[in-house]
């Protein structure tokens, strides 16, 4: 079979080699070496470089030019597109204390796990400088009072918004896709889920407070005007429900009660 390769649309330069829109035959290539596997495969995966078999582009090619440089190195053992795809893929857990997180677009081997108490944001990197195979994960299994916020470039968007909000614990991962309508690139998501929090399973959050002396404000960062319940020290023994009023924030990220005097007690709210 005749497989060639061009250059979908600027020359590409790899080992020293110019690839241009002009077809050249696989085989005839001179730089298919171990050397150079990993830049031929990043070309080939962000559509840089495109394999056709009988004029015809391949949906998948990367198994061809991986076949193509094993068989020229015979004396390379292992499997080259497998150790590439182990290599893109593997995952360093990287903490994060910072409350302001800045992703570079080289970023796509970690998984950011957020650490801090606070709410944090992530400033993500131009969407022209992304590859369109690389995944951005991130995750927050420790804290579910507070909000992450994920800002892309000014100018580009996440599924069609400035900002995007993970609320409590949860995870998402991110990659770059283009718009089939406007050919505009931007961020996708390509996985999310909210664990373990309020949104859509109903867990009922405890605060307690020790000698409050007047208003009490509670963040809760859930996007939404939680159902409150206050509860203070009767001097029984017990707890009496007071009557007080609360009032909930414009931004759904928190609530004020007004409680008068200094008491103790506790605040339920889901």
């Amino acid at each position: 079979m005749i497989y060639t390769i061009r250059a979908n649309s600027a020359d590409v330069q790899i080992g020293g080699f110019t690839f241009t829109s002009s077809p050249i035959r696989l085989i005839e290539i001179p730089i298919l070496t171990s050397n150079n596997f990993e830049s031929l495969f990043d070309a080939v995966e962000n559509s840089s470089l495109t394999i056709a078999k009988y004029g015809e582009d391949l949906i998948n090619p990367m198994p061809i030019i991986s076949n193509l440089i094993n068989l020229a190195e015979e004396s390379y053992g292992s499997d080259l597109l497998n150790e590439y795809r182990t290599k893109q893929y593997e995952r360093e857990d990287i903490s994060i204390t910072d409350s302001t997180i800045t992703v570079l677009a080289d970023d796509f081997s970690k998984y950011f796990t957020i650490k801090g108490g606070t709410n944090y944001d992530v400033i993500l990197p131009d969407v022209n400088t992304v590859s369109p195979s690389y995944i951005y994960k991130f995750k927050n299994l420790d804290n579910n009072l507070i909000r992450g916020t994920f800002t892309p470039v000014s100018g580009q968007n996440i599924e069609g918004k400035d900002l995007f909000y993970l609320y409590g614990k949860g995870y998402i991962s991110l990659k770059v896709k283009t718009d089939v309508n406007t050919g505009a690139p931007f961020w996708s998501i390509v996985d999310f889920s909210s664990l373990f929090s309020s949104l859509g399973h109903g867990e009922t959050k405890h605060i307690d407070f020790v000698n409050n002396d007047g208003l009490l404000v509670v963040e809760h960062n859930l996007g939404y005007t939680p159902t409150t319940q206050v509860w203070v020290n009767d001097g029984l023994g017990g707890f009496t429900d007071p009557n007080v009023d609360i009032d909930h924030a414009s931004n759904k990220d928190s609530f004020t009660v007004n409680l008068e005097d200094v008491n103790s007690g506790f605040i339920l709210y889901v």
